[in-house]
């Protein structure tokens, strides 16, 4: 591993992208001049470039962010570790977890004599973390790796990812009881085909940036297409007639979207909805090979957000900073070990299916 770092890009970054002292909401500690303090003890007042200078030599060298890791202590490196899996910003429930885990305050003193939370204050809108360390008097150095006072950059990402160590996945086996319903989609590739004939006769509206398609049709599909549709309305199973959200279909809804991901649906700047211009020769092929191209469009798709379709779960912060191919392989690796050569791609279409399914039906 290259022990140093481009200088320059660091030097940029600290310049274009850090204030001299910390910004609204944003810890104290953090800032170029304090941590130029902090780091090189200098209590005097030096110019910008100075000081952009000297820690852009500083952060250069990896040895001295690893030297500011490990100073720290078993609570610090809790509060920092999911802030360096996810690309440098705080995940505010790990945060919250890792608080109440350690028994820390979430409540100080105000200028007024009154106890209030850092969570309902807005002088406390960035790395809530650092401000958490400061009320419970946990003098530390962590400000360091948090130039800006809202991030970690990605220098600092690079240095401690090695420290970190991968995400661990924590999960146990699901066997499913008598309250689910599985989806069992194997040799259904053929609706698909239905699909596009259906979108050659109907008048189908959808949003051209996320498939977001209406109620009604989602409830017709099943009816012209023939097959069982599973509702899933606030957790209880319904049919479509009791479904309220268009999420609440979880057949039709990602059949609709995956056709619309590869090509085999055409949405307009109208919304209007036709077979794709590619359709005929797609539906030509085998299944297994449609199936791996269909695997292969939706693990790079960057318009299907997962968890919109699950009503009672919610991503923290939006979809917009999740890295959904990521995840998905994150996910597609939790699944029983396979080999495209041996195995019908179909099939592991159909278990990821599966798989949400089960996660909708309330089972992991």
């Amino acid at each position: 591993m290259p022990i140093s770092i481009d200088i320059d890009k660091i030097a940029i970054y600290l310049d274009s992208r850090c204030t001299l002292s910390p910004r609204q909401g944003s810890p104290k500690q953090t800032g170029l001049e304090p941590i130029h303090k902090t780091v090189f003890n200098n209590k005097s007042f030096a110019p910008k470039e100075h000081i952009v200078e000297a820690l852009a030599t500083f952060y250069a060298n990896k040895k001295n962010i690893r030297g500011i890791w490990d100073s720290l202590t078993e609570i610090e490196r809790e509060f920092l570790t999911p802030i360096v899996h996810t690309k440098g910003k705080e995940f505010l429930p790990t945060t919250i977890e890792t608080t109440k885990r350690h028994n820390l305050s979430f409540e100080f003193e105000n200028s007024w004599g009154q106890n209030t939370s850092v969570l309902d204050n807005c002088r406390f809108a960035n790395l809530i973390f650092l401000h958490l360390l400061e009320i419970n008097n946990i003098q530390s150095k962590a400000p360091i790796l948090f130039p800006n006072g809202r991030e970690m950059p990605w220098f600092v990402v690079d240095a401690l990812d090695d420290a970190v160590g991968k995400f661990q996945y924590e999960y146990t086996e699901y066997v499913p009881n008598k309250k689910d319903i599985i989806i069992c989609r194997e040799g259904r590739l053929s609706d698909f085909a239905a699909l596009t004939r259906l979108a050659a006769s109907e008048r189908f509206k959808a949003k051209p940036k996320t498939y977001d398609i209406t109620k009604a049709k989602l409830a017709k599909m099943p009816l012209a297409i023939g097959f069982d549709e599973v509702c899933d309305r606030d957790g209880k199973f319904c049919s479509p007639k009791e479904a309220r959200r268009n999420n609440d279909f979880k057949v039709a809804l990602p059949m609709f979207l995956l056709a619309a991901n590869s090509g085999l649906l055409d949405i307009d700047s109208e919304g209007d909805t036709t077979p794709g211009k590619e359709s005929a020769d797609m539906l030509s092929w085998a299944y297994s090979e449609l199936a791996k191209i269909m695997l292969q469009d939706y693990m790079r798709s960057d318009m299907i957000y997962e968890l919109a379709y699950v009503t009672y779960i919610r991503a923290y912060d939006g979809n917009s900073w999740i890295q959904w191919p990521e995840a998905r392989q994150s996910m597609l690796s939790l699944l029983k070990p396979v080999q495209l050569t041996s195995l019908s791609s179909s099939r592991i279409l159909t278990g990821m299916r599966r798989c949400s399914t089960e996660i909708s039906s309330g089972g992991f």
